[in-house]
């Protein structure tokens, strides 16, 4: 989803008043907005899904100041 919003930057330039000029100026500044806090929104649940994947490896693991366990009888 980022990468898609990221790409539809340059098509709004394109399309923009220093591109073809078919948006007008006010139109142009408020694509780019919408498109920054749609895209920042996406970039947050994929750093939050991340960081919860990251969380999730080391569950299991014994803790740096646990002694590991004994399989000797």
């Amino acid at each position: 989803m980022t990468v898609v919003l990221w790409a539809l930057y340059p098509v709004v330039w394109l399309l923009g008043p220093a591109g073809v000029g078919v948006l007008l100026p006010a139109t142009e500044v408020l694509v780019f907005v919408y498109l920054d806090v749609v895209a920042k929104a996406g970039f947050v649940v994929l750093a939050v899904n991340g960081l919860a994947a990251a969380g999730s490896v080391g569950e299991g693991a014994p803790a740096a100041d646990e002694a590991p366990a004994s399989t000797a009888d």
